[in-house]
């Protein structure tokens, strides 16, 4: 069965994938508008490296 996560992810397993790519394709899936995905990643890459 193929799960819908691989179709929207372009057939790549999730665990390949950084935070930041898992969170770009999702953004993109729900029709994001590219400008607000550049700056919600922007946003989110700031989080990402605090955490580490």
């Amino acid at each position: 069965m193929e799960r819908s996560y691989r179709q929207r992810l372009g057939g790549e397993s999730p665990e390949e994938l950084t935070p930041a790519e898992l969170l770009a394709h999702y953004l993109k899936s729900k029709d994001t508008p590219p400008e607000r995905v550049a700056l919600l990643l922007q946003h989110a890459e700031e989080i990402f490296e605090a955490g580490q």
